[in-house]
Formats: structure tokens, sequence, C-alpha cells
């Protein structure tokens, strides 16, 4: 079974550790079985294959692997034929120039080209060297794969190849604990997983060895991850079990809505231009804590004291709408943010008074969306008091469309609670917001005593 749908003719590039090789001949063999015609190949070295995952081997330079294709025909209607420069003594084979694998594909001696573009040692997570992956230019989907039984172990040169590469790109120190959140900043990143990336190809994360049920939902629990990071899709995997889809998920596009339109009436100065920490207002932490978890693209909605609200949205490169109904209530302001969104994506609604809420948050709620099958994700605490950020997908658009007043999306919570995921997230700083001076200057103070 295919693990995910493909145009009738495809250059597939795998890259990354945890199975890249299994998954080629599960692959091909799966393309082989729908009479398609398959070549195998690699820009790196693989071990020869043997006859039980190809049918045909043709190695030597680029005239004769091209003469012999000629002589002998192209790869049948279910044949898999790999194609290598050369096949050494210790039985490793080296990989073709990335051009010839151009050149197969626009010559039609196949219908799936299937590359392996780089090695990892027999590792289950990597992130590439500067020479690496080598990417043919007609590739149409890259593949990123890891291994499952990479999370919680170590980053250390038994669990991972080329660690320091993976240190610069997360943080980790040597032999701290790789977490869900490591891998999937590898994975997402230009200079990790995507690296070679180029518009127009379609980048899927396959997450190998879920072997089992724990391993299946550890696997899952990555895929959010990896979603709420940016990856477009992911593949949850168990190759070498034979399993090549066990879960397949899309991306959900999410938008950051910033609600900063209020005039703070109870207070008697705009509360969202109150000083902070460190030269910050109240607005800039949440813009930064936001920003800090990937939301994207991610706006803010403006109503009192425009002008020195939107400049602070400026500076920190988040784009502003200006409500004139603000006076009315907050259900303008979610209705101006949403004018501003694509009719698929969902909209996360950020409170701009809620400077405690850390970046970890956000992403969790964002997670969660991605995993979820309901319409609306609220963030609760165990005594059942529920707070936010809160995202409402696509299908709840005209519903709010259709709020009037000063009321917020909560009527909507109550009315679909069916569609309603709550998601546990044991943080007080969910359901926090400043509504007085009292207020203000409690929290601002211990979060000054926390940073000194």
């Amino acid at each position: 079974m295919l693990p995910f749908q493909l145009s009738s003719k495809e250059v597939i590039v795998l890259c990354g550790g945890g199975g890249k090789t299994t998954t080629m001949y599960a692959l091909a063999k799966a393309l082989a079985q729908k009479k398609r015609r398959i070549i195998v190949t690699t820009t790196t070295k693989i071990m020869q294959p043997t006859a039980q995952q190809v049918d045909r081997l043709i190695d030597g330079d680029e005239k004769h692997i091209l003469d012999t294709l000629r002589q002998e025909g192209a790869p049948a209607p279910g044949e898999i034929v790999a194609v290598l420069s050369d096949v050494q003594h210790n039985k490793k084979a080296l990989g073709i120039d990335p051009h010839l694998c151009d050149t197969l594909f626009y010559q039609d001696y196949c219908d799936y080209l299937i590359v392996e573009a780089d090695g990892a040692a027999r590792k289950p997570f990597k992130a590439p060297a500067d020479h690496e992956p080598v990417i043919p230019d007609t590739c149409t989907t890259l593949m990123y794969i890891c291994g499952i039984d990479a999370v919680d172990k170590p980053l250390d040169p038994q669990y991972c190849h080329r660690p320091e590469r993976i240190q610069a790109l997360t943080g980790l120190a040597f032999g701290q604990l790789v977490t869900e959140q490591a891998v999937a900043q590898v994975v997402a990143s230009p200079q990790g997983g995507k690296k070679g990336y180029k518009p127009g190809m379609r980048f899927i994360a396959m997450i190998n060895k879920a072997d089992d049920s724990s391993a299946v939902n550890k696997a899952v629990s990555l895929a959010g991850e990896m979603l709420a990071a940016g990856v477009e899709e992911t593949v949850v995997s168990a190759v070498g079990c034979g399993r090549m889809a066990i879960i397949h998920r899309r991306r959900k596009p999410v938008a950051g809505i910033i609600l900063a339109a209020g005039r703070s009436s109870r207070m008697g100065v705009n509360k969202l231009l109150l000083p902070w920490n460190n030269g910050n207002t109240v607005l800039d932490e949440v813009i930064k804590q936001a920003s800090a978890a990937g939301i994207s693209p991610l706006y803010l909605v403006s109503g009192a004291e425009r002008e020195r609200i939107e400049k602070i949205a400026a500076t920190q490169g988040i784009s502003s709408v200006f409500n004139a109904d603000y006076a009315a209530g907050q259900s303008t302001s979610l209705q101006a943010g949403l004018r501003l969104l694509d009719d698929h994506m969902a909209a996360m609604y950020i409170l701009g008074d809620q400077p405690l809420i850390p970046a970890s948050i956000y992403r969790r709620v964002l997670k969660a969306y991605q995993l979820s099958d309901k319409d609306i994700v609220v963030p609760c605490l165990s005594d059942g008091r529920r707070g936010n950020p809160t995202i409402f997908g696509p299908n709840m658009r005209r519903d709010i469309k259709a709020l009037q007043g000063d009321i917020g999306a909560r009527p909507l919570i109550k009315r679909y609670e069916s569609k309603v995921d709550f998601v546990p997230i044991e943080d007080f700083s969910i359901c926090i917001d400043i509504d007085s001076r009292e207020q203000y200057e409690k929290y601002r103070r211990d979060i000054c005593a926390s940073i000194d």
C-alpha cells in the first residue's frame, strides 16, 4: 500500500535516516505492483541491491548505462531496475551523477525514479552536512525520513548522525535527550530536513519504525509537532514490518490573529502599551511569544490608539488591520481578523493582554489542532476553567461572522461543545489576562522578579 497519492510520473528523493534504503525498495515494489516502470538509484552510496530487491542491475559509467538501457530496453511495466555507477569489491554501490537522474527522467526511461540522496550510517536521525543531500533538479517529491527510536535518546553518535549539526540547529547540548520538538525543528529547517527543497516540490516527513502501538502513539505525537512547525505532510510508517502508511496527515493551515483593538476602559489607560520587561510593552511580549511559537502568518487587529499599536506590530514584522468598529465589541475584531485569511485557513485567536502565555503553550495548542478532528480547540485547566489561545477551523467562519457585541467566541464554544477539543494544559497563564492596575502591577512584579 502506498503511503500517499503520487502523480503518474515522478522523481522521488529520499533523505534523512531511519530506513531510507528499506523505504526505497518498499516504495519501488508498491509502485511495481501497479505495473509502473521503476528505476532506483542513489547519488551517494548504498549496498549492492539483491535479486529480491530489484529485477535488473545496470552499473557503469553514464555512456554504458544509457547504451544498456537502449539495447536491453527501459524497465517494463512492473519491473524495478537499479542504476548505479559502480559496484565495489565490498559490495558498496556508488551513485550516479544527479544530471544522469535528470536524463533518465526526461528521456522517459521510467515512470518513477526513486533516489537515495544522502547517508546516515544506519542511524535513525540526522542533519545534513554541507555537501548533502545531492538532489536532482527534476525532483518532484522530497521525503525526509527519521526513526521514532531517536526520540528521548541522547544527542550522541550512537543514535544521531552528525550530532554537531543537530546541536547547531536545535541548541541541544551533547548528551541531552532529543525531544519531539528538537526533531521537528530539524525536519522543518531549510538547513535540516528541507535542505535542497525548492518551490514546486512536495515535501513529506516520514516517521518510521512505528513497529508497535506505543511507537505509533509516539510517532503520531511527533507528527503533530512537525505539522505545527510547518511541515506540509507527515506519514507514520513501519516499513520494516511491511506497513508503509499507518497514518498520513496533511498540515492544516493556521493563522494567528492578535486582538489588540480594545480601549481598556476599566484601567483608564491602554494596558497593551504599558511597560512589561526589558523595555518591552505588554503587547510586545505577546507578539514575541506568538512569533517564537512559529505561528505563521501572524496578524494584529488594531482599534484604540491605532498608530501606537500598529507601530509596535510593524517593529516586530507583523501586519495589522484596523477595526473601525472596535467600539462595538470584540466580535468585530474577530471578524476583522478573519477577513484577512483564505477560506481554508483556521484562526488562532490571541489576546493582546495575556503576556504570561509562553511560546510552548501556543505550540501545544497548535499541535493539538493539527492532530484533532474537531473544528475548535480550547486549552483548559483540570478544574474545567477554559483559557486561551483558541483555534477555530474554517468550518466555523459563518458562525464567527454572525457574532455581535462584546462577547468574543465563547457562545460558539458553548453551542458547539461536541465540536470542541478541550486540551488539558496545567498552566494558569492560559486564564490570566490583565484587567486592572492591581493585576498588572502584581504580574509585572512577578515576571521581573523571575528574570532577576
